[in-house]
């Protein structure tokens, strides 16, 4: 019976573990400028991914079954998913907060090492082969000089997926050979500033000097900066807000300015959605035919409401504090700077853009021991 139980969760192991992959993949050649161009195979990728999303709810639900607190925060989850539904008209966060079951049955931090393959094949897919077929570039004249997309939709698109692998490449650098790692260090970084994406470029200077921070200088041995890395991501969402509503009062002070600048001068486009649809518990739903709500925090509380966006804060401050717990800071630097990003960027929330967020499966009962950590090391197979 035992024997029969262990080839049923290798079973649903691998089951999950390619659709998780194929999932990754399809969401990044769905992000190029061709099937952007061609709708019907964004039809038909679109319907795709639906389907791997309905097959990956059995390895969510395996999970949650491991425990009447796993199950319990699942029934919760789904709960406020469909309200969101009912008020705001979209369940655009279920990826984000369902995902993270899959991380005890594929393995921590195994699910990163395969998220990185994954995204690696199709974004070279995208710059080798679809570059050639259809791509997005910009002209900007502050420089004087392209953003090149490469394939990709947008120049910011190249940039942020770049800035993701890079991230994940330094995370997990030990379980690579010397080659592959400064073979794509070297690949990356010029792709990086191809882009010009000013929130990846700076979001990937913020990630190295928290490794300094952490790794080098090795402020991680005072208790104060377990609290700050813990508070961080409220802290981030209070600035945000802070400076939405200070824009809308003084636009024209320094600190206000400075901020605007920061945030790839959209703080101006965050305080006017800001003030034009409030928030809610439940979010709501707002026109971006004519702009564009890019600013993180500010999108969560307009779109997804303030349970929603309590929720994902609470789910980030626990696995901050959970990867202190099983002493794995090497993720840390890449979910503080995600949080920098966030004031710029919305793709910070969406699990399918920022697979760090996976790492919300830490406050999943399977890694209460921390025997479970290494045995789902990658090491391991």
């Amino acid at each position: 019976m035992q024997n029969w139980l262990q080839k049923l969760e290798y079973k649903i192991k691998q089951y999950m573990i390619w659709c998780y992959a194929l999932s990754v993949f399809v969401q990044v050649i769905m992000m190029t400028e061709y099937v952007k161009l061609h709708p019907q195979y964004a039809a038909i990728l679109n319907g795709l991914n639906r389907i791997l999303f309905i097959a990956m709810m059995v390895g969510v639900l395996v999970s949650a079954l491991d425990s009447r607190r796993n199950l319990s925060i699942l029934v919760l989850t789904v709960a406020l998913l469909i309200m969101e539904k009912v008020v705001a008209g979209n369940m655009n966060f279920k990826s984000t907060l369902l995902l993270m079951y899959l991380l005890p049955i594929i393995g921590f931090p195994r699910m990163l090492y395969l998220d990185f393959w994954s995204r690696l094949v199709g974004y070279g897919v995208v710059v080798v082969v679809l570059r050639l077929l259809a791509t997005h570039n910009v002209y900007n004249p502050v420089v004087f000089g392209w953003k090149l997309g490469l394939g990709f939709n947008n120049p910011n698109t190249l940039g942020a997926m770049t800035m993701i692998l890079f991230m994940e490449l330094v995370t997990l650098h030990k379980y690579f050979s010397r080659y592959i790692f400064w073979g794509g260090l070297l690949a990356w970084v010029p792709f990086l500033f191809m882009s010009r994406s000013r929130t990846a470029i700076w979001g990937s200077m913020i990630f190295l000097i928290f490794i300094l921070l952490f790794k080098y200088l090795n402020l991680r041995r005072y208790r104060v900066t377990d609290y700050f890395v813990v508070l961080m991501p409220l802290i981030a969402a209070i600035i945000s807000a802070i400076f939405a509503i200070w824009y809308k009062l003084n636009a024209q002070h320094a600190w206000v300015k400075a901020f605007d600048l920061f945030t790839s001068n959209r703080l101006q486009l965050g305080s006017y959605f800001f003030h034009k649809y409030g928030i809610g518990l439940f979010g709501h739903t707002i026109n971006t035919s004519k702009y564009v709500l890019d600013t993180g925090y500010l999108n969560l509380l307009i779109t997804q409401g303030i349970i929603i966006t309590v929720l994902f804060l609470v789910y980030y401050g626990l696995t901050l504090a959970n990867l202190i717990r099983v002493n794995w800071w090497p993720i840390v630097p890449a979910m503080l700077a995600m949080l920098f990003v966030g004031l710029s960027e919305g793709y910070f929330a969406n699990v399918n853009m920022n697979p760090f967020l996976l790492t919300f499966g830490l406050v999943l009962t399977q890694f209460d021991k921390l025997k479970f950590i290494q045995e789902s090391n990658i090491d391991e197979e």
